[in-house]
């Protein structure tokens, strides 16, 4: 049978083309190798700045407060 201009051998290994890659593509999250780098992220070995989740609430709290103070002092002026 032909469809749109392919031939029928065409199709088939158009098929298996796409359940080759398909089969791939499903076990690839299946590997193990792909963790390492996530566990280095959060390790104590990490090299970075190492803050506590108490530190990022207050940073982020003052900032929004600043930015709450700019905003008052800029309407207040202008």
């Amino acid at each position: 049978m032909v469809k749109g201009g392919q031939t029928q051998s065409a199709i088939e290994s158009a098929q298996r083309k796409r359940g080759e890659r398909s089969g791939r593509s499903a076990n690839y999250g299946t590997r193990g190798t792909g963790n390492a780098g996530e566990l280095k992220l959060y390790s104590e070995d990490a090299p970075g700045l190492q803050i506590g989740p108490s530190t990022v609430l207050l940073l982020s709290l003052s900032y929004i407060a600043i930015v709450v103070i700019l905003h008052i002092v800029g309407k207040l002026r202008g």
